[in-house]
C-alpha cells in the first residue's frame, strides 16, 4: 500500500520522512518462498535426471574414445572444444609449422655448410 504525501488528507505526521520521489512505502506484503513440497519433489527428480543424462554422456564419449583407440587403422586427431579452442588450435599449428621451418631452414644450412 502507497501514501502520497502531501496529499492534503491530514495523514502526514512529521515523523513521515518524505522520499525524492513524493511515494512513502507505508505497509508491504512478505511473501513466504518455500516452495511446496510437490515443487521441491519435481525440482529434485530433474535434477536427477540431468545428472543421469551427463552420466550417460560422459559413459558412452570414453566408450567411443576406447573404440577408436583400439582400431588400428584408426587415424584420428582429438581437439579441444569451447570458447577460444579454434584460436588456440590456430596458434599451435602457426607455431608447429614456423618450429618445422625453421628445423629445416637449419638443416639445409648445416648441408650447405659442411
Amino acid at each position: 500500500m502507497e501514501r502520497r504525501l502531501g496529499g492534503g488528507d491530514g495523514s502526514d505526521s512529521g515523523d513521515h520522512r518524505p522520499c525524492q520521489l513524493g511515494f512513502e512505502i507505508v505497509q508491504t506484503l512478505i511473501v513466504d518462498t518455500e516452495p511446496d513440497k510437490h515443487v521441491k519433489r519435481a525440482m529434485s527428480e530433474i535434477v536427477q535426471m540431468l545428472d543421469f543424462m551427463d552420466m550417460v554422456l560422459v559413459t558412452q564419449y570414453f566408450i567411443t574414445m576406447k573404440e577408436i583407440g583400439a582400431l588400428s587403422e584408426s587415424n584420428s586427431v582429438f581437439i579441444t572444444h569451447g570458447p577460444g579452442t579454434v584460436k588456440d588450435i590456430a596458434s599451435q599449428i602457426r607455431d608447429k609449422q614456423i618450429a618445422k621451418y625453421h628445423s629445416e631452414l637449419v638443416t639445409l644450412s648445416q648441408h650447405n655448410i659442411a
